[in-house]
This record gives C-alpha cells, sequence and structure tokens, in this order.
C-alpha cells in the first residue's frame, strides 16, 4: 500500500512538472507575440491617461477647497532647501570677508585705550565706551 501511495505521489508530481512546464512555453510563446505587446501598451497608455485625469481632478479639487496638496509641501520643502544653500554660501562669503578685514586691520585697541581715548574726543563717546566695557 505504502509503495503504491508512493508511485501515486510520484506520478502527481511529474504530472504537476509537465503541465508547469508546458505552461511556461506557452507563456513565454504569448508574451513574445506582436498582439500581447499591442494590448500590453494600450493598457498601460489607457492607465497613464487616468492617472493623469485623477491628478488634474485631484488638483482642481485641492484648489477649489484650498487644500494643501504633497506638491505644495514639495515646492515649499524645495524652497526652503534652495534658501538654505543661499544662507550657507552667504555666511561662507561673510567669513570670509571677515578673515580678510582681520587680517589686514592691525589689533583692536584694549578697552581701556578706547576709554582713555573717547573722553578725550566728547562725553558722548565716553559713554559708549563705559557701556562697552560693562
Amino acid at each position: 500500500m505504502e509503495q503504491l501511495m508512493q508511485e501515486m505521489m510520484k506520478s502527481t508530481k511529474d504530472l504537476q512538472t509537465f503541465w508547469e512546464n508546458r505552461f511556461a512555453q506557452l507563456m513565454e510563446e504569448m508574451v513574445k507575440s506582436q498582439n500581447f505587446i499591442t494590448a500590453m501598451t494600450r493598457s498601460l497608455e489607457g492607465s497613464l491617461d487616468l492617472r493623469r485625469l485623477i491628478d488634474s481632478a485631484m488638483g482642481r479639487w485641492a484648489e477649489f477647497y484650498q487644500v494643501v496638496t504633497k506638491k505644495d509641501l514639495a515646492l515649499i520643502q524645495q524652497q526652503m532647501y534652495d534658501q538654505s544653500v543661499r544662507l550657507e554660501k552667504m555666511v561662507a562669503l561673510l567669513e570670509t570677508i571677515r578673515d580678510a578685514v582681520c587680517a589686514e586691520r592691525p589689533a583692536a585697541p584694549t578697552t581701556a585705550e578706547t576709554a582713555t581715548d573717547a573722553t578725550a574726543d566728547s562725553p558722548k563717546a565716553a559713554r559708549k565706551a563705559a557701556n562697552r566695557s560693562r
């Protein structure tokens, strides 16, 4: 009985393998045919057209009800990124200018020296120097 079951299982596996191979051959032939390619192309074009229609309808709906869309958020994100890049360039340029100015200028006088010079010039300058030293 056991041997009969094993033979039945083996023949079932063989039959399954045969049909799997045959199905694979038929699918390969069908995929290579011009009719299949034409049908798939039409289906894909129809899907893309439908997608465009849905996108435009959703865009009009969002605009009418003033709802923020993914495209709006992406645009804002891109603008923020662009601003960040500009600010980084400005910071780098300002640091370069600061370094160039500091390299050309002699050392700044100390606060005590500034206070004595300022008191000699005017009372307003003296007040400024006093405020700086605090």
